[in-house]
């Protein structure tokens, strides 16, 4: 793979050429291969998501002109730069200042101008493959519908899915007609209407992307597969018979959309109006030309994005994403934790714990209550397994960071005092006299009880003690005192 000169000559001054330092939504000037596949790097270098707006369409569209005008490109492959996102959807902050502005009605010419910049791409005649990994979801799996092509990275970051309807919204870049028409009208409304996300395998299966493979793998298989179109050597796919069934023959579409309305009618009770609006753009989009379909999809975005039910839901959003940023900046991350009670609630903090990352010191009193703790957080991980929510070895991985103690002769009870001294979290399911035994350094002591032994709670003493947590309740009740 050869990497990209600069774009060189020096143009007019009225048109300055692009370099790695003037771009702001993309890594740097593409590389292109021997073969004359282009690679385009995504990375939108103010934020830590790549989003769609305006500025990057722009930039995009005169990045391909001086990238044709300069390499005989034979095809094209976007890829992320970032290490958990493709496209995470649209700029909420755009669209929320322009409701804000009262200037809704300027959207529709937002979502009308991507179908624009992608017909501009698209109108070299080269083929576009999405190289995907992390979040796909809303204008970012719109923007991968758009390619000739895309695969997906098996990475459990990985999913897809259109989740507008969330915010009050649908599909403003064509989402509502380029879903059915690649996966059908059954797997299609239960995505857009509801929201759904879909895994890497699901998606290759229902025929949203067209390849999956390890992240290691992905650029090299986004290549081949875009030189493969290059060459004409895409595979064209039959129509299922139930898509047959349930599209072209009019009395099995009908029954699908009097379906997906009753189930509408019965989730939102008719107060929840872009649902309504979605299952409008996906019936009128069947057999219309694309410029038609976006047009009624843009208008209905435009309406929708005046209700009061968008705005208070783009207002939760805000809340829930401002909620997820730590509000402690300088505290450190607990890379470890003993839990002491190996029963299901025991055995699921345990789990979590160690999927978080964290190593885990599990004490029960028997062997036998010990054994069946791990045995159900194994039983949860085969089943992530067996629905390819998770591989085999990290399965393991989990499993095998998750060390059990017991009290009984050989369960080294006097070893797990020891540790979790040591550790950073010790958390105490129901009635478990250990727990007055450790002391030492542990940052936090979590002591879980049910409402009867509330009033032991605020009893309990230590005398390096951070925190108490009542868990059942779901409160945290805090004495924050200095390590």
């Amino acid at each position: 793979m050869l990497a990209a000169r600069r774009l060189g000559r020096r143009a007019p001054r009225a048109l300055r050429h692009l370099s790695s330092n003037d771009l702001k939504f993309f890594a740097g000037v593409p590389e292109v291969t021997k073969e004359g596949v282009a690679i385009i790097r995504l990375d939108n270098k103010s934020q830590k998501m790549n989003t769609l707006s305006p500025a990057l369409q722009d930039e995009a569209k005169q990045l391909w002109k001086e990238l044709t005008a300069k390499h005989d490109v034979k095809a094209a492959v976007f890829i992320s730069n970032k290490p958990d996102n493709f496209i995470a959807g649209a700029d909420i902050g755009m669209l929320a200042s322009k409701k804000k502005a009262g200037e809704e009605d300027s959207l529709r010419a937002v979502c009308l101008s991507g179908h624009a910049m992608f017909d501009e791409l698209k109108g070299s005649g080269v083929p576009f493959v999405a190289a995907i990994h992390g979040a796909c979801l809303g204008g970012g799996l719109e923007w991968a519908m758009k390619c000739d092509a895309r695969v997906a990275s098996t990475s459990p970051k990985t999913k897809l899915g259109l989740p507008e309807v969330k915010l009050g919204l649908l599909p403003g870049w064509g989402g509502t007609y380029a879903l059915p028409k690649l996966v059908g009208l059954t797997e299609a409304l239960p995505m857009i209407l509801q929201g759904k996300e879909v895994r890497p395998d699901k998606a290759k299966k229902i025929g949203l992307v067209d390849a999956v493979c390890d992240p290691a793998a992905l650029e090299d298989l986004a290549v081949q597969t875009a030189l493969s179109l290059s060459q004409g050597k895409k595979k064209q796919k039959k129509k299922t018979w139930m898509r047959w069934a349930t599209e072209d023959v009019s009395f099995g579409r009908d029954f699908v959309f009097k379906k997906a309305k009753e189930q509408v009618d019965k989730s939102t009770r008719g107060k929840y109006p872009a649902a309504y609006e979605i299952l409008n753009c996906v019936e009128n989009g069947l057999g219309k030309p694309p410029s038609q379909a976006f047009e009624f999809e843009a208008d209905a975005f435009v309406r929708l994005a005046k209700t009061s039910e968008s705005s208070a839901l783009i207002g939760l959003f805000d809340g829930i994403t401002a909620a997820k940023k730590n509000p402690y900046p300088g505290t450190a991350k607990p890379s470890s934790v003993a839990v002491l009670g190996a029963g299901l609630m025991g055995a699921g903090i345990a789990q979590v714990s160690a999927e978080k990352g964290l190593a885990v010191a599990l004490k029960d009193v028997s062997p036998e209550g010990l054994a069946k703790g791990v045995a159900y957080v194994a039983g949860n991980l085969d089943k992530k397994v067996k629905r390819r929510r998770m591989d085999a070895f990290k399965r393991n991985t989990i499993v095998s960071s998750i060390t059990g103690y017991h009290d009984q002769e050989g369960g080294n009870a006097e070893a797990f005092v020891k540790k979790a001294s040591e550790l950073d979290v010790v958390i105490e399911v129901p009635i478990y006299p250990c727990g007055n035994q450790i002391s030492g350094t542990s940052r936090h002591f979590l002591r879980n009880c049910v409402s009867s032994m509330a009033s032991r709670l605020t009893k309990v003493s230590r005398k390096d003690q951070n925190s108490l947590m009542d868990f059942p309740a779901g409160r945290v009740r805090e004495s924050r005192a200095q390590a």
